[in-house]
């Protein structure tokens, strides 16, 4: 028989054991990886640099981008207007988890909000766009240089080591604007464009976009290939691919097609409907 001092030994040494044990499997516990958050930004054209059919591609490319993003992502949508500095998010929100009962109405009804406010826009600037003065000077609508620092000042409200950042463009990303951060009036459907991508090569912005994703969706529809006189796309993508090279981007990050997209239709990671 055992004695009951030896017993309690026992139990002590087993107890210290398995305290020892459960110590040193704690301790090798590697906490699960902070979820990073998620914050996009899209511009929207509204201008009448485009056509009817392009401005309804614009709402409907938009719509399929909000519709792509995962549950937990911010999200703002702003008019590319005349006034660049100063805007209101035409809808702005957080997605969801997906509620099968309700996905398609809400994804439906937001597609629809977002539709008429770009339809009543573009209406709005098309009333009151002027020929080109005697002078031959534009009525320029569509600043979107401004917009790159607004995308900025909004990016830095959120933590930028814990953030993935989202600049999405819907836009023909035609610069058609009296008062540039270039320092000059751009209109690159009348300015010579090997002019304009020199002038972007030259112009330091001083902003920093590095840490973002940028994507340049160009709206296509049967209506564009009617339309005269805009410049190539090629050549857009070059001016745009320059101006970037003056807010924090490298040449590897524009040979990246995560990194820069610029092209008609969605980019593949915003094809996925949640």
């Amino acid at each position: 028989m055992y004695s009951p001092r030896l017993k309690s030994n026992r139990c002590i040494a087993v107890f210290a054991i398995l305290f020892v044990f459960l110590t040193l499997t704690d301790c090798r516990r590697v906490p699960p990886p902070e979820t990073r958050k998620r914050v996009v930004v899209i511009f929207s054209d509204v201008t009448s640099s485009l056509v009817q059919s392009e401005s309804k591609q614009v709402a409907t490319l938009t719509s399929r981008v909000i519709d792509s993003l995962l549950p937990g992502t911010r999200y703002f949508i702003y008019p590319v207007q005349v006034e660049g500095q100063k805007l209101e998010p035409m809808d702005e929100g957080r997605i969801d988890p997906p509620d099968p009962a309700i996905a398609e109405a809400v994804k439906k009804a937001r597609e629809k909000k977002l539709g008429d406010k770009i339809d009543e826009l573009y209406n709005l600037i098309k009333s009151v766009k002027q020929p080109s003065d005697i002078h031959g000077k534009p009525d320029n609508h569509t600043c979107i240089l401004d917009t790159l620092e607004v995308a900025q000042n909004k990016f830095k409200q959120f933590d930028l080591k814990k953030t993935d950042f989202e600049l999405i463009y819907v836009s023909d990303m035609i610069e058609e604007c009296n008062q540039t951060p270039m320092g000059k009036p751009i209109s690159l459907v009348q300015t010579n464009m090997s002019e304009a991508i020199k002038l972007a090569q030259n112009t330091d912005l001083k902003l920093d976009l590095s840490y973002a994703n940028v994507s340049m969706i160009v709206p296509v529809t049967n209506d564009t290939y009617k339309t005269r006189g805009r410049p190539d796309l090629s050549d857009l993508r070059k001016f745009w691919a320059a101006t970037l090279l003056h807010c924090g981007f490298t040449q590897d990050n524009l040979n990246n097609e995560q990194k820069f997209y610029f092209d008609a239709g969605l980019p593949l990671r915003f094809q996925q409907q949640n």
